[in-house]
């Protein structure tokens, strides 16, 4: 088979021949019949014009390794662009995905430390739930909700999904205690027809559940301190226990 200068015949793990035009690098079904194109004229296409480019590379070499049995002598895949033979442009999007992937990670991550994702996820849930009547009934009333609950209670990473549920807000809501300040990082706005909302500088979002939530639940928090009023007790009468022994001592 007579191919033109700088073309080359390949064939696929199914039998089927295509051409490879190592100028512009592009690969096509039909067997070229005309001279090739120059060799600036790629550098000279737009962005958009590179993109097709790389996907059609993409889609030959999907062809090639999707087969179902393996070759015993595997043909060459067709090559990778170039990153030198790329647009900077390209280039920089490329690096800026990898960038939004990891501060996309890293903001999850942030959210899953949020207050309501904690509440949610807190052995003290259930604790805390059945302290408030209003909450409890909506809880048992709303299958939907119980079960994104659920699903949270499980795996946090499902908060990511469900945290804008209009249910689960006005549930989450329902614990909030505007008494208290805004965490750390935290800042409450208004939008335009008057109703708050919460800006998470941590994360760099917003969100309709107020992040005053209770972490720790009425029990464990009285807990605390009737064991802080218990250990005060042991030693005001060990002081007085010391106070008495010295009084013994310096009447004898």
């Amino acid at each position: 088979m007579i191919i033109l200068p700088d073309w080359e015949a390949r064939i696929d793990s199914h039998g089927r021949i295509f051409f490879v035009d190592h100028v512009n690098r592009t690969t096509t079904w039909q067997r070229p019949t005309g001279p090739p194109a120059p060799q600036g004229l790629t550098r000279s296409n737009s962005i958009q014009q590179m993109e097709q480019l790389n996907r059609r590379y993409q889609s030959i070499r999907r062809t090639i390794t999707n087969s179902d049995r393996p070759e015993e002598n595997p043909v060459d895949l067709p090559p990778e662009p170039e990153s030198e033979l790329m647009p900077h442009s390209i280039t920089e999007y490329r690096r800026e995905s990898a960038v939004a992937h990891s501060s996309g990670r890293s903001r999850l991550s942030l959210l899953l430390q949020s207050p309501s994702a904690k509440f949610l996820c807190s052995p003290d849930f259930f604790t805390v739930l059945h302290s408030n009547p209003s909450a409890y009934r909506m809880f048992t009333s709303n299958t939907c909700l119980k079960h994104m609950i659920s699903k949270v209670r499980r795996d946090a990473h499902y908060f990511e999904r469900y945290q804008h549920n209009r249910d689960l807000v006005t549930f989450l809501n329902m614990f909030s205690n505007k008494q208290l300040e805004l965490p750390r990082g935290w800042e409450m706005k208004h939008d335009q027809t008057g109703k708050a909302f919460f800006v998470d500088h941590n994360c760099r979002s917003t969100t309709f559940i107020d992040p005053r939530l209770p972490l720790q639940s009425s029990r464990s928090t009285g807990l605390l301190a009737h064991r802080q009023h218990l250990s005060r007790q042991r030693s005001h009468s060990a002081g007085e226990v010391r106070d008495c022994t010295t009084s013994h001592l310096e009447s004898t």
